[in-house]
């Protein structure tokens, strides 16, 4: 019985050599929720077959702090992981293995080194000129952008609204008194620069609260347009805003004084919850969901803000 056990525990040996390679790979933390493929010629043949850029992943696995955080945050955000399967064909290069020696030095890569994505065409040739660096979520999605116009491809709405959401740019609040709150977010979650809506009561009135990227949203603009859309009265703004919104608004404008009680879930993006695409709502950012909402609500196609 021994001898019999003795090659069995042998391979198991081996095996046991070679397997946590493989289980680490499946689920290292480096490459975030992308599916990656390995082959570089396969890859590139894939591209220029489907007319897509090849998203080029070179990087160190095991790898420091950096590249886990970049799977953490950049590889694993899910607007930027549909748009990387569904927009390129992405593709692994490690960097700190022999294996892929040949490919570092055909591509000028350097061994050990942090992430450094690539957009290549079918031929090997960068889309977009090379960059380092590149380690946050709204950086790779304006990277993948301007890949994608370079190579003349139709760029989804919804990866425009992960740009806009992923944008470290400041945050603005304006919280605008409705009639009905049901109709305020139908009609202001789709202005250009809103990336957040929700209802709520404010001094027992039913409010809408709009949350804006300051550097793609005018102030005054968008207190313009919420009044052209019917659907608000008095305006809530913080101190800083108070001058600009007088100018767009005179005598309906008042400080924000005082946190907005949020409505019940019930009450939040109504219409939405109520169509055939609520089973996704816990799937969409909140800038999907405000701009869903708004477009339901205009009796708009939704999809194209649907990944």
């Amino acid at each position: 019985m021994m001898r019999s056990f003795l090659p069995i525990l042998g391979l198991a040996i081996a095996l046991g050599a070679t397997l946590p390679r493989f289980a680490f790979d499946d689920s290292a933390r480096e490459t975030g929720k992308v599916t990656f493929r390995r082959g570089v010629d396969e890859a590139l043949a894939l591209a220029k077959s489907e007319r897509k850029p090849a998203f080029v992943l070179f990087d160190e696995i095991p790898g420091c702090a950096t590249c886990k955080g970049f799977g953490d945050d950049a590889l694993s955000q899910p607007l930027i992981v549909a748009a990387i399967e569904r927009c390129f064909v992405p593709v692994l290069v490690y960097n700190n293995r022999p294996e892929d020696r040949a490919v570092l030095d055909r591509f000028d890569e350097p061994a050990w080194n942090n992430p450094v994505v690539r957009f290549l065409d079918g031929d090997g040739k960068d889309v977009i000129p090379r960059q380092d660096g590149v380690y946050d979520s709204h950086s790779l999605v304006k990277r993948m952008i301007r890949a994608l116009t370079a190579a003349k491809n139709p760029i989804p709405a919804w990866l425009d609204l992960a740009e806009l959401e992923l944008d470290p740019d400041a945050r603005g609040t304006i919280v605008f008194d409705t009639a009905c709150f049901w109709e305020g977010e139908g009609k202001l979650g789709g202005i250009a620069g809103v990336v957040e809506t929700y209802a709520g009561f404010l001094d027992g009135k039913e409010v809408v609260a709009v949350k804006f990227v300051r550097a793609r949203a005018d102030v005054k603009q968008l207190i313009e347009q919420a009044f052209a859309l019917e659907c608000v009265s008095r305006v809530h703004v913080e101190e800083r805003d108070l001058e600009l919104a007088r100018a767009a608004m005179p005598g309906q404008v008042v400080a924000l004084d005082g946190s907005v009680r949020r409505a019940p879930d019930a009450d939040q993006k109504h219409e939405l919850k109520r169509s055939r695409y609520a089973g996704r709502f816990e799937s969409l950012t909140e800038t999907q969901r405000a701009r869903v909402n708004a477009a339901l609500f205009q009796g708009q196609d939704p999809t194209p803000f649907l990944q």
